[in-house]
Formats: structure tokens, C-alpha cells, sequence
């Protein structure tokens, strides 16, 4: 997917053992002015582990914009490189980054986790500190389960959660065999327990790339707490790292009641869904017959498509779309089978300016002639994308505790 103008926030360099790294970078994104303290620090106590050995097979979890596997694979010609994030968004600037180094071969793809059990011999995660423990043990895990024989990991995590991530490493069989502390981080090298044994971590199904795939939950679920919102009550399976989980923000209570005073059609679409709440109030009070989850966030889409199963839905009738934007150059996301009828879009909390400005604009080509949308978004960030509605005509809106919601309709 083609990354829209003006979401590169700036262009930043990073020299390492004698090269010259190009990384674009978004303000959306982790560390979005320059290459983070952590990832350095991951580099300079790592590669003389793999000095010796060089590497064939790099694997970058959690890769983010792809500066771990891109500075190691450039160290490393000859060796093939492989991202994974659950971010969208990071995995097109990894891309785009991998063709500005020159790395075109480099594979960066949309995963939770390792996603799949494809073996590495050298195995690098910035380990998101805001995940949560359970999480975090399982992708330290995963990434101990995947490396081949001779073969290293290497973590970086905030000094914290040092002991736990050790004990996670230790209680997976590894043999942690250096460990480094600056600026606030720690960082594990480690070499594995059984070479390229290529089974998924505890014998669980390994979190497989793509919307569309069932992937093994678990690991990430918090909860099954019991909601009320619109007068519906449900029950929903809660995850770890997405908000919502034990309460109703006031995002998701505008955007319900404003979904609700929208005609009932055949085809909805949610734009970032979250753990679930719309598309579940959605299908229990508006019945359509189809649901499309699309959003960056694939545990959200996850985790949102088995509680759409669990509320009662039929599978056929749940689609998902792991993307960066609900749009694309032609507007095939929201054409999937019949064009969208009622469309809800709930924008990442800080949009860029320069995706506020053309959101509508792009959002038309894949809507129906009759089609609604709903849009809930920080009042200031609605206000920049309402400002360009050339083309819908609004039928409702309201303001509340610093959120904005509107519905429109598409006129003509």
C-alpha cells in the first residue's frame, strides 16, 4: 500500500559499523524523530554474537518501522530478512524503509507475534513495555522457541520489566548469555533450548499472519467482563494492549448512539474496532447482513471477529481487512463484495493533518451512492476532517467530554 503524502514525519540517519542507514519515520508510529536509545543498544551488544557466525535467517518481531532487521540484514549480505508487527501502519513503513536501504528482498508482513514457525538463526524484539506481562512472556516464548541451532536472540525491554523477561527466558530453557544496561533499557542476548524443533510455544498454534485467520488468542485475552451500552447487554472477551477492556470510554458511548440513529443497510464496515464493542452492539441491534472489520491493529480485528462469532454472528458474514488506512488508491477495502452502506470510522486518537485532509475525499470511491458514515474523532481532529465533507451532507452531530461525532450522508 502506498503510504499517503504528508504521513512521513521526517527522514532520519543512522550510521552503524561503518554504514549509512536511511529510516523514514511517522509521527504515529514508535519513535518517530529518530532511531530509538533501545534499538542501539540492541545493535551494539548483539552483533558481536553474530560476527562469528553471520547470520542467514533474520527474523525482527514486532519490527515496527524495520530498523533492527534492515541495519542487520545490511550488515549481513546474503541473509534473508523477515519482519512481523500487528501494526499496519509499521509494516508499510518497514517496507518503504527496506526499499530506501536497498533491502527490496526483505519480507515485512502483518503477524502477531512470531507468525508462524519458520526458524532464524538470529531472532531481534523491542519489547513493547506497554503489552502487558502475559504478553510479553509469550513473545519472549515464541522468539526462544524459533532459534536454530548456534543460533542468538536478542531483546531489548525497559530496565522494570528486566527480571521478568529473564525469568520468561529461563523458564523457556534458554541460556541467557550476555546482558546489557543503559539509558534506562536492559538488554538479553540469549542462544536457545531445542534447535529449529519448529513447534509453536507450549504446543499451541502459533499466531498466524492475516485478518482472516484464526489465530491462537490466548495469550493476549485479560478478561470476559459484561457490558451495557445502547440499552444491549453483552459479553465480551477482552485482550491485553487495546483500551476498553473493563469500561466504556466516551468514544466508544458517542459513537454508538450516533451509529444508532443511522438507517439500517445491508453492509457495514468499522474502521479500527477495537475489542469489539460496536461491531457486537452493531450486529445485535442493527442486524445487517454483513460485518467488515478494517483496521492497523490486527489483535484488534481479532479479537473483534471472535467476538462478533461469539455475540452469535455467522462467519460467512464477518469480513476483515488488516490495513494501514480504511482506503486504498481505488477503494477496493470498502467494495468487498456489495459497496458499503453505512461506513464507521473511528480515526487513530492523533491523526495526521495531511490524512484529516483528504479522509472523506478518499473514503467516496469505495462507498455505495446511498451510503452513511459515522465519525467519532478528538474534537479537534473531527473538526480538520469536517472541514473537507465536499461531497456528504451532515445530518447529525454532537460534542461530549472532548470528542466530536458526526453522521453523514453521501449526497449524490
Amino acid at each position: 500500500m502506498i503510504i499517503p503524502p504528508g504521513l512521513v514525519n521526517t527522514q532520519t540517519s543512522f550510521d552503524f559499523r561503518g554504514q549509512n542507514f536511511r529510516f523514514d519515520l511517522c509521527q504515529s508510529l514508535f519513535s518517530s524523530h529518530a532511531v530509538d536509545r533501545g534499538s542501539a543498544l540492541l545493535l551494539d551488544a548483539l552483533v558481536p554474537h553474530l560476527d562469528a557466525r553471520r547470520p542467514k535467517r533474520i527474523l525482527d518481531v514486532g519490527c515496527g518501522t524495520g530498523v533492527l532487521g534492515i541495519v542487520l540484514g545490511g550488515l549481513y549480505p546474503g541473509s534473508t530478512v523477515r519482519g512481523t508487527d500487528r501494526d499496519a501502519l509499521a509494516v508499510c513503513f518497514a517496507r518503504r524503509n527496506a526499499r530506501l536501504n536497498g533491502q527490496s528482498d526483505a519480507v515485512f508482513e502483518g503477524a502477531l507475534g512470531t507468525g508462524d514457525e519458520r526458524p532464524a538463526d538470529c531472532i531481534v524484539c523491542n519489547l513493547p513495555a506497554k503489552a502487558g506481562e502475559p504478553v510479553l512472556g509469550h513473545l519472549i516464548r515464541s522468539c526462544v522457541d524459533r532459534i536454530e541451532t548456534s543460533g542468538v536472540a536478542g531483546i531489548v525491554i525497559v530496565r522494570t520489566l528486566e527480571e521478568m523477561a529473564s525469568e520468561a527466558m529461563r523458564r523457556s530453557g534458554a541460556e541467557i548469555r550476555d546482558l546489557r544496561r543503559a539509558a534506562g533499557h536492559s538488554v538479553l542476548i540469549c542462544s536457545g533450548k531445542t534447535a529449529g524443533n519448529g513447534r509453536a510455544p507450549n504446543g499451541r498454534s502459533p499466531c498466524v499472519a492475516g485478518a482472516e485467520k484464526p489465530a491462537d488468542l490466548s495469550p493476549y485475552i485479560r478478561d470476559h467482563p459484561r457490558f451495557c451500552l445502547q440499552s444491549c447487554t453483552y459479553e465480551l472477551t477482552t485482550v491485553y494492549g487495546i483500551s476498553d477492556f473493563d469500561s466504556l470510554g466516551h468514544g466508544i458511548t458517542l459513537t454508538a448512539e450516533t451509529m444508532l440513529r443511522a438507517p439500517r443497510l445491508r453492509t457495514v464496515a468499522i474502521w479500527n474496532p477495537g475489542q469489539g464493542h460496536l461491531p457486537v452492539l452493531c450486529g445485535k441491534t442493527m442486524r445487517p447482513q454483513s460485518i467488515r472489520l478494517i483496521g492497523r491493529d490486527l489483535l484488534a480485528l481479532q479479537i473483534s471477529r471472535l467476538n462478533l462469532l461469539q455475540s452469535g454472528m455467522s462467519e460467512r458474514c464477518i469480513g476483515a481487512t488488516h490495513a494501514a488506512f480504511p482506503f486504498d488508491a481505488d477503494g477496493r477495502q470498502l467494495r468487498a463484495g456489495e459497496p458499503c452502506g453505512l461506513l464507521v470510522v473511528a480515526p487513530d486518537p492523533d491523526p495526521e493533518p495531511a490524512l484529516c485532509e483528504t479522509l472523506l475525499e478518499k473514503l467516496r470511491s469505495g462507498l455505495g451512492p446511498d451510503a452513511w458514515i459515522v465519525l467519532t474523532a478528538r474534537s479537534s481532529a473531527a473538526y480538520r476532517i469536517l472541514r473537507h465533507r465536499r461531497g456528504f451532507r451532515l445530518t447529525y452531530e454532537r460534542k461530549k467530554h472532548g470528542y466530536r461525532t458526526a453522521l453523514l450522508a453521501r449526497a449524490g
